[in-house]
């Protein structure tokens, strides 16, 4: 009885140590906070982790409250799922946690974060938050060569729910008069993304195309590519770690009725801390032929209201696909690089207007020659 005491005594003193130093941790930060000593804080919450110190929900959520004001929007998101481990039904921060993901883009967790906010009915059903987002574009593709007259097309895209499921689709019409034959293009692209723990997530995707050739020359007559059905049929795998998100796509195509396996390797990161500063690069492996197609984008937010971002790609094939980009827009002939810009302005918290210009330099397949053609797209969004 008495070694059970002395173990119990143990236990008590060890559990009341605990206490006091994740109390005199929380101390330290709420001191720091209100002093405005933000960054102070952060880094106090680092060395705190590093010695093994367990902090309270309060404490998890101060340190998010300073990196909210540093604007550190990744180091939110990672300190507010720290604070939910403990209490995962702490409604103030579910709420700030789903604006965090959608400012980072984290839209398939934001939106099976939402789904258990309102299925524990956890905020008052009068306040509402956006989870859906619909955006119209349209624009012209002009080229240097006189083989192909402009290209015009429309899209429309909208992303909605589904339960706990995030879903995005988009569809499309575009048309060419060109002299190997007048060509029409609708196209349909869905995702579902599928949010899961520690951070990763898996969107499984479609996208369709469905194209018509008229007016051709006569030699091209019973020619099956004059009329056919496109698939690009793949999955996406993501996991974000800290400011760096890494990505997996297989994918497989039928593009021209020519069967390929392309394997997308992808990096991004989070520079600043949060979506002012991101670099992404991307490598692409084509089965057929057997190809490595490098690109690479940059996005930077040059005020609270205009971001700035540009891409480029190197490719010299044909028959590769882009994540969420038409396809078939001439592909017959050999792609050789792409660059683009585009300019993206917050007209209001729920309203985005998007510019963009694009120049791809081609090799026509006949003649061997180059030619160039220039993308002009207007596109805007609302999330509602």
């Amino acid at each position: 009885m008495r070694k059970l005491m002395v173990l119990l005594l143990s236990a008590f003193s060890s559990i009341s140590t605990f206490a006091q130093y994740e109390s005199a941790a929380e101390q330290e930060l709420d001191s720091l906070y209100i002093n405005g000593s933000y960054q102070q804080v952060i880094l106090h919450t680092s060395s705190f982790q590093k010695s093994g110190t367990i902090l309270s929900p309060d404490a998890w959520k101060t340190a998010a409250k300073a990196a909210y004001v540093l604007n550190k929007t990744i180091k939110q998101q990672y300190y507010l799922q720290q604070a939910l481990n403990d209490n995962p039904f702490d409604s103030a921060a579910l709420v700030h946690l789903y604006y965090c993901q959608l400012q980072n883009k984290n839209y398939t967790h934001a939106q099976s974060l939402l789904h258990h906010i309102r299925k524990h009915e956890l905020l008052n059903p009068a306040y509402e938050l956006p989870n859906q987002m619909l955006s119209v574009a349209a624009g012209t593709k002009n080229s240097s060569s006189s083989l192909y007259q402009p290209l015009y097309f429309g899209e429309l895209n909208i992303s909605a729910p589904v339960g706990k499921l995030s879903s995005f689709h988009a569809i499309g019409y575009l048309t060419q008069n060109t002299h190997f034959g007048d060509i029409s293009q609708f196209y349909y692209y869905g995702n579902l993304g599928i949010a899961l723990p520690h951070n990763f997530a898996v969107t499984p995707a479609i996208q369709m195309a469905q194209y018509h050739i008229s007016n051709y020359p006569v030699e091209y007559t019973g020619n099956p590519l004059l009329k056919s059905t496109s698939w690009v049929l793949g999955v996406e795998v993501r996991k974000q770690i800290r400011s760096l998100q890494l990505t997996l796509s297989p994918q497989r195509t039928d593009i021209n009725q020519q069967i390929q396996y392309q394997y997308n390797l992808g990096a991004t990161w989070f520079a600043s801390g949060n979506t002012n500063f991101v670099i992404s690069a991307q490598a692409s492996y084509l089965s057929a032929p057997k190809l490595m197609v490098p690109s690479f984008s940059s996005s930077v937010k040059l005020h609270k209201r205009v971001q700035l971002w540009g891409s480029w790609l190197y490719a010299h094939t044909t028959n590769f696909t882009e994540q969420n980009g038409l396809i078939l827009n001439n592909t017959f002939d050999v792609t050789k690089t792409k660059w683009a810009t585009g300019t993206s302005i917050l007209l209001s918290p729920k309203v985005v207007v998007e510019f963009i210009f694009q120049q791809e330099r081609k090799t026509e397949e006949i003649s061997q020659t180059d030619y160039l053609l220039h993308l002009f797209m207007i596109k805007t969004k609302t999330a509602f």
